[in-house]
């Protein structure tokens, strides 16, 4: 796939959608970075988007203030807070976030905790083939 963008539709009328495209970045380093194959996309009960970047080895949320890595943001791996080919994300009726990690041949579970400027991430490994 060459074009690994986002299309965000948002229907306020009945026949006249709005149609926003968050594109893809060039440099690596940049957080909106979508051309590194999104697998999956969850929106959380208080319509946070959660993109799971798959071969970014990462899951990225929206805020007020933009986009944020929010697991995996040290690149990719086998430690607790390290995701190796992502594919897919689910919330639970708590909020924590369930992942599940490819390459690592396990899910993982994180407890999204914010607060004023601080993120807490837990993770624990639920069930892994090893």
């Amino acid at each position: 796939m060459k074009n690994c963008s986002l299309i965000f539709f948002s229907i306020s009328g009945c026949y006249s959608p709005t149609v926003t495209l968050i594109p893809g970045q060039s440099s690596l380093s940049s957080l909106m970075s979508y051309r590194r194959y999104p697998t999956g996309i969850v929106l959380d009960a208080n319509g946070y988007l959660f993109i799971v970047d798959s071969y970014n080895h990462r899951i990225v949320a929206s805020s007020s203030t933009g986009f944020r890595c929010i697991v995996g943001c040290s690149g990719g791996g086998s430690t607790a807070f390290q995701l190796s080919f992502p594919q897919s994300m689910a919330f639970d009726s708590y909020g924590n976030i369930y992942v599940t990690d490819r390459n690592n041949s396990r899910v993982q579970q994180f407890a999204l905790q914010t607060s004023c400027r601080k993120l807490f991430v837990y993770s624990e490994t639920l069930w892994s083939y090893s």
